[in-house]
């Protein structure tokens, strides 16, 4: 299981211009200012941490910290 602060810190690590406050945890990533290419490192740290993958169809959904956390959490449950 990873938590929303777990999420949070690894956006700000790869989207350094932005400071994530726990009310922006739903808050769309675009509307925050992180663009795609920071995006990708997420996903790339995400994966790196939880041994998932992410499909391209997966990515248009993910776009705030609780959607990521949601699919992760529901990802990681179904290996289990």
């Amino acid at each position: 299981m990873v938590t929303q602060n777990e999420i949070s810190g690894i956006v700000g690590a790869c989207a350094r211009d932005v400071d994530l406050q726990e009310t922006d945890f739903d808050v769309p990533f675009k509307d925050l200012g992180i663009d795609s290419l920071s995006l990708f490192e997420v996903f790339d740290q995400i994966e790196l941490v939880t041994g998932l993958t992410f499909n391209a169809e997966d990515l248009p959904s993910l776009n705030s910290v609780t959607s990521i956390v949601t699919f992760v959490n529901g990802r990681l449950g179904e290996s289990s």
